[in-house]
C-alpha cells in the first residue's frame, strides 16, 4: 500500500497513473499540518467520473473494511 499525504496532489493525474480502484479519501484532522475541513477536499475529485469519485469516496474503503457495497 501507498500513500500520498499531500491534498494539493492532483487526483485526476493519481487516477491516470494508479487508477480510481486505488484512491482512497483519507484525514489525519485534527493534525495541526492537515486541512482545517477534510470535507473540503472532496471538491477536489470534480475532475473524477461519477463512478470514480463513488469508488475513491465511499466504495473503496468498504472493499477493503469488508464492508457491503
Amino acid at each position: 500500500m501507498s500513500v500520498a499525504p499531500f491534498y494539493e496532489d492532483d487526483i485526476a493525474i493519481l487516477r491516470d497513473l494508479i487508477g480510481a480502484d486505488r484512491i482512497l479519501l483519507g484525514s489525519d484532522w485534527p493534525h495541526p499540518e492537515g486541512l482545517a475541513a477534510p470535507r473540503d477536499w472532496v471538491g477536489d475529485f470534480a475532475g473524477l467520473t461519477a463512478d470514480e469519485r463513488r469508488l475513491s469516496l465511499r466504495d473503496n474503503l468498504r472493499k477493503i473494511s469488508g464492508l457491503p457495497l
